[in-house]
């Protein structure tokens, strides 16, 4: 029996399309944001997915993508890319592993570029969702996709003869997508399989029809349908809960299967395994590796399945009234995503959908007053102004300067200035924005107040601001026309338009405002101005800073600069002066002005004769100026603690000498049953969070030097003089130690993040060491440390370090099987340390060893991309 798992594993875009950064969402706490959220608890652990045996030890570490079906969002993989590039390897790893697997198939296919509902689309949007979707797979994967995910399977017959037009091979539907079926040589007729009545156990052949519809032969796209029961049980029955009952549910969908073409293929959310569901991977992973084999269960991608098993079905899919198009998660065609139609996710009592409708609308109206502008704009410009939007695609992937002069190269009608390329790129990103803001996510929930709706709103607004140079009428106030039109289901949060203005607007961020936190950022922070800011390449042309003299109390620091920023989509400049004054937290401000030529152009000693003052620079503009509250959240964050930990070092030593003067009478407070002091105990908090962070700080120091000193340092590692190894073993722990112990019996909030950090990057550091040389000493020391992290009960994160040591295990398996023969050289050290080593872990070093033996291990994803 062949089963296919398909997991569509996808976020939509969530960055701020001003500066590129995602904000802080509150609703992912304790992560920074979703993206982050669900990586940690889907996406990582996919990757690298523990299959665990007796006493829950770890026996295999999987890569959960080299053996099943599976999508991912392009945009989502973009910040991957950036922000977390070992599981984004990984994935890759997981289809280069698949196609080894499965006779040159991989598992990934493609996947409509930002999750546009493709049948309300227009069709240059279609077109370049699918274009854009395909080269953005290519240029990850390595290869070309065999299929693309059309978001939420929405499909119509437009959307369909797109596919068809572009040599895709099969796509995934649900079941109620389909019409009905009949066999090939139209040995039989019709058989009707509307309602979910589709045998999903084959595959189909969708042909297009001539004018007398009949079939275009060599015009068709493979279709399978997914099993709408199994899927529904994997996503809301808790079936991931329990590998052995997953199998047995999986052989029961495979029940009436005649011969062993037959296919039991399953498609749902991937976030179920491991987000919606947890531990749902390590299910999965454990079905791979323990269940399928002994079942009869032959695991492999839909592209394998049709080399074995070509259709020998034909069907006509349903693609609702008049066009509209159907979808896997309306049930009512597409109506989800345009009308109050009833379907919803966490409505509240009484609420209603309406807002749909005039938000809907209102985007329509910006895009197709944006396209306007863009071809009567850009057709001067370029031969084809659509092929110029497909191929842009390349540009946001290389964003290279080699990368934009091989498109103008193609594209131009003639050499362009640096006037007009600012104007072909600004209106490229705006068609960027356009289509992002058509996202299917601000429409799929309850409320229009939702950060799904407001994100594609603030896209809506970035992608006007692009092309407001060029426009004749006010979109934005159009735009806020049909929002005006589109009321929230919370009374607070009034209309659309009023959202807009309330979140959408205060995300905007304009040149100055960058300039400001550049300055801020050097004055302040010690930063280096000259760096990337946002979507802008920032240079400082010249800067001075003038501090007050030493014991001149309560006067302030001024920092000048002159900036030049360049907008890295859109090629436009923008030049300032910027002067920032401030004597603390609570007293900055920043004057940001229009770069005066004569500045940019004189010698640098030469452009200001001395000093200039607040008053002086007051006369030569009427500009307000910038404080912390102007600042993007990010950097204003920074500022704020920067402040609030100079204040602390300033006060350090009086803080520490009520501390030390209060220790005794703490503990006899705790004693007696007194409340201690809050003065003192705020003290003693920050004294030890200090001392615990240099103990950190010279717990890595030690095991450094412990290595310089074996002829073992760490290459680039910069050790200071005083450092030795013997600090380890002469009693740093047991400093540590102490303090921990005060900290506990005293009831006090200690941070263990400096402390957490150090030991993580210990053990990682020799572990790293002991994978290039199996050398004993180093492991006996690394089981130490981890001991060490446990006794203090460190929220270590384990998962890396297990991660780590079953490729030491694996890579080592040779020289460690000699180690544990009778009468080794060592006499069997080498194999005590190591056995003890994946005790500490909880790894199983013997099965380990013997997987490793067959190549098994390997192939489940050893590979660290």
């Amino acid at each position: 029996m062949y089963v296919v798992i398909h997991g569509h594993f996808y976020q939509p875009p969530r960055e701020n399309p001003w500066s590129g950064l995602i904000p802080r969402q509150p609703s992912a706490y304790p992560a920074h944001d979703w993206n982050e959220r669900i990586t940690d608890e889907c996406y990582r652990p996919n990757a690298r997915s523990r299959v665990l045996g007796e006493r829950n030890q770890i026996y295999e570490i999987v890569n959960n993508y080299a053996f099943i079906n599976f999508d991912f969002g392009p945009t989502l993989l973009s910040w991957m890319e950036a922000n977390v590039p070992r599981v984004y390897k990984q994935i890759i790893e997981g289809d280069r592993l698949g196609a080894k697997l499965q006779d040159g198939h991989g598992n990934a296919i493609a996947h409509v570029y930002n999750h546009m509902i493709m049948p309300l689309a227009n069709y240059r949007d279609k077109r370049t969702q699918v274009i854009w979707g395909l080269r953005d797979f290519e240029w990850r994967f390595g290869r070309k996709s065999e299929s693309i995910w059309l978001a939420e399977t929405a499909i119509n017959l437009e959307t369909a003869k797109l596919l068809i037009e572009q040599g895709l091979r099969y796509i995934i539907l649900s079941p109620y997508q389909a019409l009905r079926v009949r066999p090939l040589d139209r040995s039989r007729g019709w058989t009707d399989a509307a309602g979910g009545k589709v045998n999903p156990q084959r595959s189909y052949r969708f042909f297009l029809k001539d004018s007398r519809r009949h079939r275009i032969p060599n015009r068709y796209i493979d279709v399978f349908f997914y099993d709408g029961p199994l899927a529904a049980d994997i996503s809301f029955a808790h079936l991931l809960r329990d590998s052995s009952q997953l199998s047995k549910r999986l052989i029961q969908s495979g029940g009436g299967i005649d011969g062993e073409q037959g296919l039991v293929n399953v498609a749902t959310d991937g976030e179920i395994y491991g987000h919606h569901e947890p531990f749902a991977d390590m299910c999965l992973s454990h079905l791979i590796r323990r269940q399928a084999d002994p079942h009869g269960v032959r695991l492999t991608n839909y592209g394998r399945y049709l080399d074995l098993h070509p259709p020998e079905y034909e069907v006509n899919l349903n693609f609702g009234d008049q066009d509209e198009g159907t979808a896997w998660s309306c049930a009512h065609g597409v109506g989800r995503w345009e009308r109050d139609c009833g379907c919803s996710t966490s409505a509240g009592e009484n609420w209603n959908q309406r807002w749909r409708t005039p938000l809907r609308r209102g985007f329509d109206m910006v895009r197709d007053r944006l396209v306007e502008t863009y071809l009567e704009q850009v057709s001067p410009l370029v031969k084809d102004p659509w092929a110029a939007r497909d191929d842009y695609i390349l540009v946001m992937l290389e964003q290279e300067p080699s990368t934009r002069e091989a498109l103008l190269q193609q594209h131009a009608r003639k050499p362009l200035d640096e006037a007009e390329r600012h104007k072909l790129w600004s209106l490229l990103e705006s068609q960027r924005h356009a289509m992002y803001m058509y996202t299917s996510c601000a429409w799929f929930f309850a409320d229009i107040s939702g950060i799904e709706t407001v994100q594609n709103m603030a896209y809506a607004c970035r992608a006007i601001e692009l092309a407001r140079p060029w426009q004749r009428l006010d979109l934005e106030k159009m735009l806020l026309e049909y929002l005006s039109e589109a009321r929230s289901n919370l009374p607070e949060m009034g209309t659309g338009a009023d959202i807009y203005r309330r979140f959408v607007l205060p995300q905007r961020i304009q040149p100055r405002g960058v300039a400001g936190s550049l300055a801020l950022g050097a004055a302040v922070l010690g930063r280096e101005p000259e760096q990337r800011q946002f979507r802008y390449d920032a240079h400082s042309i010249w800067s001075q800073r003038a501090e007050p003299a030493a014991g001149e109390e309560g006067l302030e620091t001024s920092y000048h600069s002159l900036i030049e920023l360049i907008h890295r989509d859109t090629g436009d400049r923008h030049r300032f002066e910027v002067h920032v004054y401030y004597a603390g937290p609570a007293e900055i401000r920043c004057y940001v002005l229009p770069g005066r030529d004569e500045l940019f152009d004189q010698p640098g000693a030469e452009r200001f004769p001395g000093t200039p003052s607040e008053a002086e620079i007051k006369d030569l503009t009427s500009t307000q100026a910038l404080t912390l509250r102007d600042l993007v959240a990010e950097n204003r964050e920074q500022i704020i603690q920067k402040a609030y930990e100079s204040i602390l070092e300033k006060q350090d030593h009086l803080l520490t000498d009520l501390f030390h003067q209060g220790r005794d009478l703490m503990t006899t407070c705790h004693e007696v049953g007194i409340p201690v002091p809050p003065i003192l105990q705020a003290a003693a908090e920050h004294v030890l969070n200090r001392m615990l962070a240099e103990k950190a700080e010279r717990l890595e120091a030690s095991f450094l030097g412990w290595l310089a000193r074996s002829g073992n340092s760490i290459e680039g590692a910069k050790l200071p003089p005083t450092c030795d190894g013997n600090d380890v073993h002469g009693g740093l722990i047991s400093e540590i130690s102490e303090l921990l112990e005060f900290a506990r019996e005293n009831d006090l909030e200690i941070s263990n993040t400096a402390l957490t950090q150090a030991f993580g990057h210990v053990i990682t550091m020799l572990l790293e060491k002991i994978l290039s040389r199996p050398d004993p000493l180093w492991t006996e020391q690394c089981v130490e440390v981890i001991k060490s992290s446990y006794q203090f009960h460190f929220p270590l994160d384990r998962r890396p370090l297990e991660d780590l040591s079953f490729l030491v295990l694996g890579k080592h398996r040779a020289a460690l099987l000699e180690c544990a023969k009778e009468g080794a050289p060592d006499g069997g050290r080498c194999w005590r340390a190591f056995e003890a080593l994946a005790d500490a872990l909880n790894l199983n070093i013997h099965w380990i060893l013997e997987q490793s033996s067959t190549g098994l291990s390997g192939s489940a994803g050893n590979g660290e991309g």
